[in-house]
């Protein structure tokens, strides 16, 4: 995952983990719905005062927005699990299920 992807990733579990709507976080954060849409998929890479917008919005902190993974919830590493595993080829996601077999 690129810096967008991971960023997009953080802020789609974060909204998700608040319950909110796409279309809610961009009224709270004073965006667009478009603009959300395009973060969270890495389409758009917002600046310091978008992401401040944001973190105010989730109740959050822009240091948990934009700190090291290992920080991250497990609902935040499930969402980029799922974000890596939805863009994978047939192959790859046969060959990642198992490896991650392995771990049962």
């Amino acid at each position: 995952m690129n810096k967008n992807e991971c960023l997009g990733a953080k802020i789609k579990a974060l909204r998700k983990a608040k319950n909110f709507s796409q279309e809610v976080l961009a009224e709270k954060a004073d965006l667009s719905p478009r603009q959300v849409v395009k973060i969270e998929n890495a389409q758009s890479s917002p600046n310091i005062q978008t992401i401040q917008k944001i973190a105010s919005a989730l109740g959050v902190s822009i240091q948990q927005i934009l700190d090291n993974d290992s920080y991250d919830s497990l609902d935040i590493v499930r969402s980029k699990a799922h974000y890596i595993l939805d863009k994978m080829s047939e192959n790859n996601l046969r060959l990642a299920l198992r490896i991650l077999s392995c771990f049962e």
